[in-house]
């Protein structure tokens, strides 16, 4: 008996000892795999950050935010490894953290972009809450693939929308009123810039773009400041919240304007001058469901209940501007062609007052109706956005 006892005994240790082999060389194969795998992603980021070619310059600000313009000339630029960013931002020796960043294509609304494959350009944005860039302030930027470049700004070149800046000189205006209808400008280039520099005399123009607007908000993910960027500055709250949303927004059916939320009877209110003369509102918004003429009307701009846009007003389920005379009574109208609204497409609307024949309304680029009838009515100064449902 004793003897079969050991043949038992040693049949289960040799099986325990079969078993902690296999397990032994299964762990260090699974490790010698993982190792091959780390070192195979290493090898391709190493590999990507050779191929890494582009360039970065031109820095200035929009809207609060230091703006570079990015063109690729490689294979690609990742600024991301293993879902972390790997490029290092610094404003005047402060490191900038990710959640001041954003990368997005040129002309495209969103960011969210990891990398730029090849001959794509974008931009990138380092979020800094300034007006204003000193000459002296510094920008280091530093690239997966370790390459390093310092930018500096000098203030002739903030807010001028182009990427080549060859020759500048800065021209100062003095007027400062709300109002820039019919003024005239006289200025002699000659005195501020050597001619002898332009082939046969062409040059170009470039007006700061903050001093074509009246009202700035950037609703991005990241910029959640409720602040007025345009010339103007005007002051507004988000619900109860003065200056700057401290509660993430809901997520509920809604019109949406860049990374802000708005449910229903949610909104942005400000003080703001509305009238009728010539001026161009554009926006952009989508929707969480899709919407047409069997949809209540709503409304997204609601200037003291006389100017409004929105949808629906009409019951031809449109996108318009509206005028009201009376609570119910509309007597002036800029509307669509457009009647269906699908929901998570981003759409673009442009409405143009003008009182000379050429009233429309732009949706995703296209003229979709003209009006010639004029605009006659009186001066708002409170401004609501928002998703405002009757």
């Amino acid at each position: 008996m004793s003897g079969f006892e050991n043949v038992i005994g040693a049949t289960i240790s040799f099986v325990m000892i079969i078993a902690l082999f296999t397990g032994t060389f299964v762990f260090f194969n699974k490790n010698i795999i993982n190792n091959q795998e780390i070192l195979q992603d290493t090898l391709n980021d190493k590999f990507d950050d050779n191929k890494e070619d582009f360039d970065l310059d031109n820095v200035f600000l929009d809207s609060g935010r230091a703006k570079f313009f990015v063109s690729n000339k490689g294979e690609v630029v990742n600024f991301q490894k293993s879902g972390k960013n790997c490029f290092d931002f610094f404003f005047n020796d402060y490191f900038v953290g990710d959640d001041f960043i954003d990368l997005s294509l040129d002309n495209s609304l969103r960011g969210d972009y990891t990398k730029l494959l090849n001959g794509q350009d974008g931009y990138l944005y380092l979020i800094i809450n300034s007006m204003v860039i000193n000459p002296d302030d510094i920008f280091k930027i530093i690239s997966c693939g370790a390459n390093e470049y310092v930018l500096t700004q000098e203030n002739i070149k903030v807010d001028w929308y182009n990427n080549s800046f060859l020759e500048k000189a800065e021209v100062t205006v003095s007027s400062q009123v709300g109002e820039r209808n019919d003024e005239v400008i006289q200025i002699d280039i000659g005195s501020l810039v050597n001619m002898t520099t332009f082939e046969n005399g062409e040059f170009d123009v470039f007006y700061p773009i903050k001093e074509h607007l009246v009202l700035d908000l950037p609703f991005d993910k990241y910029n959640q400041a409720i602040r007025d960027y345009s010339r103007l500055s005007s002051n507004f709250n988000l619900g109860s919240h003065a200056g700057i949303e401290d509660i993430d927004p809901k997520k509920t059916k809604g019109v949406i304007l860049e990374g802000l939320d708005f449910g229903e009877n949610d909104t942005l209110t400000g003080s703001f001058t509305m009238n009728n003369k010539p001026k161009t509102i554009s926006f952009w918004f989508k929707i969480a469901e899709d919407l047409s003429s069997a949809n209540p009307k709503k409304t997204f701009f609601d200037f003291d209940s006389e100017y409004k846009i929105g949808f629906n007003h009409m019951g031809n389920g449109e996108i318009g501007f509206y005028h009201y005379n009376g609570a119910s009574v509309v007597d002036f109208d800029i509307s669509s062609i457009t009647d269906n609204w699908k929901q998570g497409i981003w759409y673009n609307v442009i409405i143009v007052i003008d009182n000379n024949n050429e009233h429309k309304i732009v949706i995703n680029g296209n003229v979709e109706k003209t009006v010639s009838s004029s605009l006659s009515s009186g001066t708002k100064n409170d401004l609501k956005i928002g998703n405002m449902v009757s």
